[in-house]
């Protein structure tokens, strides 16, 4: 059996973004494993293992004696592609030493320029295996799926306020306002929020309270099962990624980074740049009338 592993580090959006690369992977490999944070590790299907809990700080010392069962475990593999910051190719070398026959680094940094997809898969450039489809998509179980969407009335607005980042996210009044509008035409609201988003999420309960729904801290695949039903709107964040490759219809507000590199990928994302890339200059009206001409907000 053919097998390959792919070893990837980094936050949520990372991650989403690394999807074309191994779902093209299955293609000239039999089984294709990957090694990823644990909260977002089941994302990419059942060979997937948390990187957290496996010890690889051994692969990091240059000339060390390395596990057996650590060799036995690599040596596996006919391929590993592995994102993790390796500035002396200490775990390169290490790797190959178990018997890998083919290591491939992949980039540890996303450059401006490309797009962050495009980036990731130049790995499978050297291997000469091609990409058909370069938007992230997820796989979802149909009765998780219908059991988490029946737990709200539809249609059903998904709105992210939170990025992790202040830069990149629209003032919260507007949010608020903009929220306030989507209730008036009878639309089902739900507010997602994680661990960085907790001054948003507090704002929008002290003005919203309970005529708006909350999705907090949810793990990801129960996440991604109430997104692949709704419609979306939020910002550069990894949610945003985890929205689009679910499925549902994206209204993403971008500002001060590049869409060209950072944009989710899919015919169901629509991308909307600030001005000047200043997301305290994009004014509510504005996003109105954007999501009136795709639909979301009529009565």
């Amino acid at each position: 059996m053919k097998r390959a592993l792919v070893l990837r580090g980094g936050a949520l959006g990372d991650f989403v973004l690394t999807l074309p690369l191994i779902r093209a992977l299955r293609l000239p490999f039999e089984k294709v494993d990957v090694l990823a944070n644990r909260a977002f590790a089941d994302l990419s299907g059942k060979s997937a293992f948390a990187l957290d809990d496996l010890d690889l700080a051994p692969f990091f010392v240059p000339q060390t004696e390395l596990p057996q069962k650590w060799r036995d475990y690599f040596s596996r593999y006919q391929l590993v592609i592995s994102y993790l910051h390796d500035p002396d190719r200490s775990f390169e070398r290490n790797v190959r030493a178990c018997g890998c026959a083919t290591f491939v680094a992949g980039p540890h940094r996303i450059e401006d320029g490309a797009h962050a997809t495009e980036q990731l898969a130049r790995p499978l450039h050297q291997l000469g295996i091609a990409i058909a489809d370069w938007a992230p998509k997820l796989e979802h179980n149909q009765a998780e799926t219908a059991a988490v969407c029946a737990e709200f009335p539809l249609p059903l607005m998904a709105l992210h306020p939170g990025s992790g980042s202040a830069r990149k996210n629209w003032p919260i009044n507007n949010w608020i306002g903009l929220t306030q509008q989507l209730l008036a035409c009878g639309r089902s609201v739900v507010v997602i929020g994680g661990e960085a988003d907790e001054g948003e999420i507090a704002a929008m309960r002290n003005h919203l309270g309970d005529r708006v729904e909350y999705a907090i801290k949810w793990p990801l695949r129960k996440l991604s099962a109430l997104l692949s039903g709704a419609r979306f709107i939020g910002h550069d964040s990894g949610v945003s990624h985890l929205a689009a490759a679910a499925g549902a219809s994206c209204t993403v507000l971008f500002g001060p980074t590049d869409p060209k590199t950072w944009a989710p990928r899919g015919n169901n994302v629509r991308v909307h740049l600030a001005p000047g890339g200043n997301l305290i200059e994009l004014k509510l009206e504005l996003v109105v009338k954007l999501l009136l001409t795709r639909g979301l907000l009529q009565g």
